[in-house]
This record gives structure tokens, sequence and C-alpha cells, in this order.
């Protein structure tokens, strides 16, 4: 028996991802956070095709082409190179949640929280490149709704991704 990817509509992936098998999975640098070239060249050999097999010794996994997962979509080049976000815009298992806006948290000028240069991305599945980039949803100032990917900004922000904020005017008030 097959195992298809999850979907809530009649696309697979909800239409925001590509439908892999796990064979598939272990060799897509894009798939994050289910593989990384970069952490454990191991990975791309336990879901070992027919030409792995020849030359690596290795042997297929009983689900390698049974079970299948999705890579969701994004607007931004998604790894753990420079220039590349942690984070792909869509998300979850069937890439049905949406990301907000990112931006770097206005309240604190000497940090980067975008600045994601030699850290561990989530689930430890490697480290950022010089210049890697993580995903702030909201710049920290706001809720994301993460159906629609837009921002409720809090009290004293506004911008698409809460970055900006709020001045009062001497004498008129705030905005």
């Amino acid at each position: 028996e097959i195992k298809p990817c999850p979907t809530r509509s009649d696309y697979p992936c909800n239409g925001h991802g590509t439908c892999h098998s796990m064979a598939q999975l272990a060799r897509k640098d894009e798939a994050l956070p289910l593989t990384n070239r970069s952490v454990d060249e191991e990975l791309y050999f336990y879901y070992a095709d027919e030409v792995d097999q020849h030359s690596y010794g290795y042997h297929e996994a009983w689900d390698s082409r049974k079970i299948h997962g999705c890579v969701c979509d994004s607007a931004w080049k998604v790894g753990l190179d420079a220039n590349e976000t942690q984070t792909p815009e869509w998300f979850g298992p069937d890439c049905s949640l949406r990301h907000c806006p990112t931006g770097d948290d206005p309240e604190t000028p000497l940090v980067d929280e975008t600045n994601c240069s030699y850290a561990v991305a989530a689930g430890g599945r490697g480290k950022g490149k010089y210049m890697n980039k993580c995903h702030v949803d909201c710049s920290n100032r706001g809720k994301c709704d993460h159906t629609t990917g837009t921002c409720a900004c809090f009290p004293g922000y506004h911008g698409a991704n809460c970055g900006k904020r709020k001045t009062a005017a001497v004498g008129l008030g705030s905005e």
C-alpha cells in the first residue's frame, strides 16, 4: 500500500508544494527540515535507490517508495547556505500553513533576529552558513495568522511585518 502526500484539498500538498517519496525527499536540498546534505551524508543513503545499492552496498528501506511527503513552496530560497532562509513560506505536513512577512525586531537594535549565520537550525538539522537567514514572523511585534499569512501588529507597531514603530507627534496625539 502506498501512502500519498497529506492534503485537505483536491491537490497534493494543498497546491502549495510538491509530493515526493521518502527516497526522493532524502536527496532534495530544499526538503528542509526533513533532510540536509550538510548534516550527515548518510541521510542520502538511508533511502537508497538502485544506483546507491550497487555503488555503496546499502539496501533500499522498505518504505522508500511507499511513504510520501510534501516539500512546501516558498517565495524565497530555502536552505542553510548564504542568502537562503531556513524556513519555507508554506509549511506543515500538508503545506496548508503560511508564514507571515519576516523582519528584524525593531526593539532590539543590537541584535538581528533574522541573522542565522552559524546558528543551529530547528531540529538540529545543520548550521546556517555565513549570511544565512532566520524567518521571524511579524518581526516579533505581532501575531501571525498562519491561515492567511498576515500579521496583526501589537499596539505601537505597524507595517506588513510589524517592523515599524508608531510615533506620537508632539501636540497632535499618536498615529
